[in-house]
């Protein structure tokens, strides 16, 4: 079943829409925010893959060099970035 505006889901609170431009420039330089991180923490590969909730070190290892991976560890990698964000 395609979305259509009648039946996208509907933000729930005081949640903000965000562009899509945003989304796309976060995603795209999300593996340059993820080892930013890793590397300020001073954080494994599979201290980092632990912490995040994906897997192992070659999932952190494959994505910060540029290779996709699952919309869960992306939503996961998001989640992680956000918990240290102020």
């Amino acid at each position: 079943m395609t979305a259509t505006p009648d039946t996208a889901p509907q933000p729930s609170g005081d949640c903000e829409l965000t562009s899509y431009a945003e989304i796309v420039e976060v995603i795209t330089n999300l593996r340059f925010l993820v080892r930013e991180k890793r590397r300020r923490e001073r954080l494994s590969m599979r201290a980092a893959a632990e912490q995040i909730g994906v897997g192992n070190a070659s999932t952190i290892h494959r994505f910060e060099h540029g290779n996709d991976v699952s919309t869960e560890n992306l939503v996961a990698m998001i989640r992680w970035l956000d918990r240290g964000a102020s």
